[in-house]
């Protein structure tokens, strides 16, 4: 079947929720303004042409409001699981659809999550956990409640807070709170949407984040693990981050590396991508800074 051409709409991706399998239920009204009440039972389930496996799905459909509800939903694929509450308005005029949707998973891939409400974030690994979604593609808010995400054995980033998108490319506000075990640097910046960060490895920590992505407020602790910074191999790398105003502030910073030890502070922009340091390193082996390996025989 597929829900948008059976109740009569012209365009399939006003609904585009399809499968194979079946539907109970009532109609009333016309076809072109139908009310229904319907229990879908199917498998090889498509929303928005992402792939949900196999569903059990209560929902109401009211043409007069363009307005489809979840009354509850569930997806299950591959061993995961996610499940759907609440509301998708298909308004004649403006940004649609519009969403107000609870969503709980478990396992499931967190990209695949996302997608079912159009959210466009760079997000590898499962979720398990809760968020909420209101708004539109354009501009609207997801509210992570303890969400965990898995990106691998013993590596996993934890949120709560929210996420909101505004109209035009990057336009992203943070009020969120996020702890890390041995999580990808760069996956993390990817989700934050904050490139550039010229850091690799894994990160440990706990970092409060708020305000749009170019006037960014925050502090927390971190230890990298692994990976480079600047394109210098380290061990270990700790320090206290502070945000200000778009500027990541890094104190305190310890880094044990082949190099040798460093101490000092460095201070990097999200929007010029470039950075300033000061930094102590009396006992480097040159030899071993890559930097400074064609200059090591002169110094």
């Amino acid at each position: 079947y597929n829900f948008a051409e059976s109740i009569g709409k012209k365009d399939v991706k006003l609904l585009g929720l399809g499968g194979a399998g079946s539907i109970s239920g009532n109609v009333a009204g016309t076809l072109s303004e139908p009310e229904l009440v319907a229990r879908v039972d199917a498998s090889q389930t498509i929303y928005s042409e992402v792939p949900l496996g196999s569903s059990i799905i209560d929902l109401t459909y009211s043409g007069k409001r363009s307005l489809l509800t979840f009354r509850n939903a569930e997806f299950h694929k591959d061993g995961a699981d996610l499940f759907l509450q609440g509301t998708l308005g298909f308004p004649t005029t403006g940004a649609s659809p519009v969403f107000d949707l609870s969503v709980r998973a478990n396992g499931w891939p967190v990209q695949s999550a996302l997608k079912v409400v159009s959210l466009d974030l760079s997000v590898p690994g499962t979720a398990n956990g809760s968020m909420t979604v209101k708004g539109t593609p354009d501009r609207g808010t997801v509210d992570f409640q303890n969400t965990v995400i898995h990106r691998a054995e013993n590596q996993q980033a934890r949120l709560n807070g929210t996420v909101s998108w505004l109209p035009g490319k990057g336009n992203i506000a943070f009020d969120l709170d996020v702890g890390t075990q041995s999580f990808p640097v760069q996956d993390l910046m990817a989700f934050l949407d904050l490139k550039g960060v010229p850091a690799t490895g894994n990160l440990t920590g706990t970092v409060h984040l708020e305000g749009p992505k170019n006037a960014l407020e925050g502090a927390g602790s971190i230890v990298i693990r692994g990976g480079a910074l600047y394109c210098e191999p380290i061990d270990i790398a700790s320090a206290d981050i502070l945000f200000t105003q778009g500027n990541v502030q890094a104190k305190n910073v310890t880094i044990t590396a082949p190099a040798g030890t460093i101490t000092g502070e460095a201070e990097y922009n999200f929007e010029r991508e470039t950075f300033s340091y000061m930094i102590a390193a009396p006992d480097l082996d040159l030899s071993k800074f890559k930097l400074l390996e064609g200059l090591s025989s002169l110094i």
